[in-house]
């Protein structure tokens, strides 16, 4: 009764009197396989369901009478009309129970495991487990079994001082040939057996009684003469497509869908509810920037729902600290900052925020943006991290001066954790005491640095950036203009560390307020 139970068995040597067994039902006028030559064949290949009489003898430990109909409990055993194993369930656990062409089968499984039978004894097809044959060697247990070609390994289990056996599988696939009583119609292949995928042969590997039936071949590939080949209709190039439905290859070689669309009967075309904005397909009840049409984007806070902007629930925002480290910063400008940030972070009212910090330039690829992707100190709840973030600014300043490299790598950075957090807004506060003089290519100019804060303030979602210039060398003017184009409209200019906690303070007031 358990299908699979056998699995981990393997016939280990067939006796001869298969090639008996194979004779005798081809040439013979009775149906029953000559079964009732081997009373013990552990197998119940008959399509009425009837056990046969002697089922078992005297010295096996059987009463010699009737084999049963069938298994008690469970389905008759052969009348067919079976869809599944489960539906030839014959009630008797030692026995694996299969559904072979909708005709039920049954053979003895594995003296071990799922299908084994109390120590002393072993299995018959229609009485369940019996008293073993008591044996001291090998040569017994082939006198009494050995002529049975439906058991394998025929052997003494000293331990037990019974005979034990293993059902035939020759192929050594795991499943039993359905002469005894299995699902394997061809035991001398192990890629053939009931329930098998069907692949592209010449073989019947599924045993439904056709070859090559909806083989398995890769892509758009068709089987032809035990062979996956492309047909001249599928082939673009080196590839072979579905040119109905690949988007690479939508109706024709080489025409490739745009982003977002699918392709449907050879031709691209947009989801339900999506429309093509600027040449992509977007879907214009969920996306921000294109907000029930293209190019209606939302505020800053909201979300897009069923086409209409709407406020998002407040949660944490982000607050990513960029610190510049240049050797301008050296002495009074860096006390501010270290100090100004230092009794920002352990406020109470501080504490609902997600805060992380960097500090430029880095040491090595300073021109690059990705450089500043990987914070000192990454964004978390500052409830837990303030510490880190004060340990953070226990450095000196020394490096020339850059910008556009940094500013653009922390807003990249802050941007993808916005992704992952689209209900709280987040943002970049730059600290820095004057323009740029580093040599980069592109050039690291102001100009720049306020280019890549506009691009990244009109994102989706949006990332603002702050601005407090430490010092006396910026203008509030030059601040402002970096602020603006950051989306957050004033900049900051702090000479002490009182100074620089106020105005963190007002930024941590605009990023709490709702949307």
């Amino acid at each position: 009764m358990f299908t699979s139970a056998f699995r981990s068995f393997r016939g280990k040597r067939a006796v001869s009197v298969v090639a008996l067994l194979l004779v005798g039902a081809c040439g013979g006028e009775d149906d029953n396989l000559g079964f009732d030559v081997f009373p013990d064949a552990g197998a119940d290949v008959t399509d009425n369901g009837d056990g046969g009489s002697g089922g078992g003898s005297d010295e096996d430990g059987g009463d010699g009478g009737s084999g049963g109909d069938g298994g008690s409990g469970g389905s008759d055993g052969g009348t067919g009309g079976c869809k599944t194993a489960a539906d030839c369930n014959d009630g008797i656990a030692c026995t694996v129970d299969v559904c072979v062409k909708g005709v039920c089968s049954h053979y003895a499984g594995p003296n071990e495991g799922a299908t084994a039978c109390p120590a002393g004894q072993y299995c018959e097809v229609a009485k369940g487990c019996v008293p073993g044959v008591v044996c001291s060697n090998n040569e017994q247990c082939e006198q009494r079994f050995g002529d049975d070609p439906c058991k394998a390994d025929v052997r003494c289990d000293l331990a037990q001082a019974i005979c034990v056996f293993s059902p035939l599988d020759r192929d050594n696939d795991g499943h039993v040939p359905i002469v005894c009583g299995g699902d394997d119609c061809n035991d001398a292949d192990d890629g053939i057996y009931a329930g098998n995928v069907e692949v592209c042969d010449g073989k019947d590997n599924d045993c439904d009684g056709t070859i090559d039936d909806d083989p398995q071949c890769p892509g758009a590939m068709v089987c032809q003469a035990a062979q996956c080949i492309c047909p001249p209709a599928n082939q673009c190039g080196s590839e072979c497509v579905d040119k109905a439905t690949d988007r690479n290859h939508c109706g024709q070689c080489n025409k490739a869908c745009a982003v977002g669309e699918a392709c449907e009967n050879g031709s691209c075309v947009c989801p339900a509810t999506s429309v093509i904005c600027d040449g992509v397909c977007i879907d214009t009840q969920t996306n921000r920037n294109h907000c029930g049409g293209c190019k209606k984007a939302c505020e800053w806070g909201q979300g897009c729902e069923n086409g209409k902007c709407k406020d998002l629930p407040c949660t944490s925002p982000a607050m990513y600290l960029l610190v510049d480290e240049s050797g301008s910063m050296s002495g009074n400008n860096w006390t501010a900052v270290k100090d100004g940030i230092g009794a920002f972070v352990v406020q109470v009212g501080s504490a609902n925020l997600t805060a992380g910090i960097g500090f430029f330039p880095t040491s090595a690829n300073a021109c690059v943006p990705t450089s500043y992707k990987t914070p000192t100190v990454p964004l978390a709840a500052l409830s837990s991290n303030s510490a880190s973030i004060t340990g953070a600014l226990g450095r000196s300043p020394t490096a020339s001066s850059y910008l556009r490299a940094p500013l653009e790598g922390s807003l990249d950075y802050v941007r993808e954790w916005a992704l992952s957090n689209p209900t709280s807004k987040a943002a970049v506060v730059l600290f820095v005491d004057g323009e740029p003089n580093a040599s980069c290519s592109p050039a690291d100019s102001w100009a720049n640095a306020v280019s890549a804060a506009q691009t990244a303030s009109g994102d989706t979602p949006a990332v603002k950036t702050y601005v407090v210039g430490i010092g006396t060398v910026l203008t509030q003017a030059r601040v402002n203009e970096l602020a603006s184009a950051g989306g957050t409209n004033t900049g900051y200019i702090a000479t002490n560390a009182a100074q620089v906690t106020s105005a963190l303070e007002q930024i941590r007031g605009e990023l709490l307020s709702c949307p």
